[in-house]
């Protein structure tokens, strides 16, 4: 059977999650990480591009409850986009989706 992964590395704290679905890893993973870079419904987006020096049009990626609408290849490219935001943090801060196979 494959499970799906969702591993995730904070101030040198590990921890995981395991999902049935590849789209479950993908949204817990995509959840840990807009949490992380503090976008939610209500933030404005040109704000984060303030703090981030981004060119104010460029295009960013879904970061609503819109998420779940998108299939597991799509969010797989929302999540690696947004991942680039936490490039050299000073948190240690990581997350990464990972597919294995339980034996029983």
């Amino acid at each position: 059977m494959i499970i799906w992964l969702c591993v995730n590395a904070y101030e040198g704290e590990l921890y995981a999650s395991t999902h049935l679905t590849q789209k479950g890893a993908w949204l817990a993973a995509l959840g840990d990480l807009l949490s992380f870079l503090n976008l939610d419904d209500s933030v404005d987006l040109d704000d984060f591009r303030e703090r981030h020096g981004i060119d104010p049009g460029e295009e960013l990626p879904e970061h609503t409850t819109r998420l779940e609408a998108l299939s597991s290849e799509e969010l797989s490219k929302v999540f690696h986009t947004w991942s680039e935001y936490t490039w050299g943090n000073q948190c240690g801060y990581m997350v990464q989706v990972m597919q294995r196979q339980l034996e029983g």
